[in-house]
């Protein structure tokens, strides 16, 4: 008898039954239910109890396939009273008390066999179905969290109405740890797949795109890095509005200027632009560089904005001179006694907010 869920049925699951079936003359399968793969993984299989089922009658590797009880796990086991019981190299649910429970069961001639994997790192039903992961199944699972009071809180927050800065955008209401944990979920999506979330008219699918793409940066290759950020650039449309710059921007923009070295005349572009949310990210991007000490494109992206009338662009600025700030007082410091008699006084308020009381006052009498 062996148990399993046989999800993505693969090369695994089949050399998985064959070694079985080299232990007696007659194999039981025990497919796992719906309700209980949910409940112990947390996710729901790919295909239901009956397809999984059918494709291992139709394989024909067994005498009996059967599901398994959703009151009582060990019902198959009472029931058939296996003389050997073989397990997959990596099963663990229910295994460590299995022996006690054949001993309750008076089954104690039932031999308990762990059995070889077969390419693990090819044949696992978990890495293929990342595979198989699809626009649909993301939408599928980010509509189970949708929230309309919290969507109209969110419309308000995020400036949506005619005129205002994130005008004709739409909320579904997710709540952002909700769509972490969805990015995480989903982060073997492919670029075409991530392109159709970045084309949603929904704020939503359009984080949890840009934060996949955040979480794919994390574990990249140099090579898949470069993919990624210019991947990012060439969805730059979908970055429109400043959660959207402000979680993501740093971590590939600002990171992977750093790390690669590359011209950085991309933010000089950028700071001239029209567009409010190219601005931002121009010095957003700064972030990664302050986090390794270097200021110079803080300093003069900073400078150039000095002229810029978008108070969502003062608040960003004034926020990079303070972490700046944070790491090298003095020079923020000589920024401020060049700069503070013209800067605007939201930028000049966020970049004093951790000096003391006598210069915040110094620098605010102007």
């Amino acid at each position: 008898m062996i148990f399993g869920t046989f999800d993505i049925f693969h090369k695994g699951h089949i050399s998985f039954i064959k070694q079985a079936k080299k232990y007696g003359d007659f194999l039981i399968v025990v497919i796992a239910r719906d309700k209980t793969v949910e409940k112990v993984k947390g996710v729901q299989s790919y295909n239901n109890e009956k397809i999984r089922m059918k494709m291992i009658i139709n394989s024909g590797l067994a005498e009996k396939v059967i599901l398994g009880d959703l009151k009582d796990r060990y019902a198959a086991i009472k029931k058939y009273k296996p003389e050997i019981i073989c397990l997959g190299y990596d099963q663990k649910f229910f295994i460590d008390k299995l022996k006690n429970k054949l001993s309750e069961f008076g089954l104690n001639k039932t031999k308990i066999i762990r059995l070889k994997s077969y390419y693990p790192q090819i044949y696992k039903s978990s890495k293929l179905k990342q595979k198989l992961l699809k626009f649909q199944d993301i939408s599928r699972e980010i509509n189970k969290y949708k929230n309309k009071e919290k969507a109209i809180v969110l419309s308000g927050f995020f400036k949506t109405g005619k005129g205002q800065y994130g005008e004709g955008d739409k909320f579904l209401g997710l709540v952002m740890p909700i769509q972490r944990v969805l990015a995480k979920k989903f982060v073997t999506l492919d670029f075409n797949e991530i392109s159709k979330m970045l084309k949603s008219e929904y704020h939503d699918f359009r984080m949890i795109g840009l934060l996949i793409l955040t979480y794919k940066y994390e574990k990249a290759s140099i090579t898949e890095r470069q993919k990624i950020y210019q991947f990012y650039f060439r969805n730059l449309k979908a970055v429109n509005n400043w959660d959207l710059v402000d979680l993501t921007v740093p971590q590939i923009v600002g990171r992977y200027l750093w790390e690669s070295g590359e011209s950085r005349n991309i933010l000089y572009k950028l700071v001239g632009s029209k567009n409010l949310w190219e601005r931002r990210i121009s010095i957003l991007a700064t972030f990664y560089f302050l986090k390794n000490k270097d200021f110079k494109d803080t300093i003069r992206l900073s400078e150039i904005l000095l002229r810029d009338r978008d108070d969502l662009i003062h608040k960003a600025t004034g926020w990079m001179l303070r972490e700046m700030g944070k790491r090298d007082e003095a020079a923020l410091i000589k920024f401020l006694n060049r700069h503070h008699t013209v800067m605007p006084r939201t930028m000049l308020r966020y970049s004093i907010e951790k000096l003391s009381k006598e210069e915040k006052f110094y620098y605010m009498k102007k």
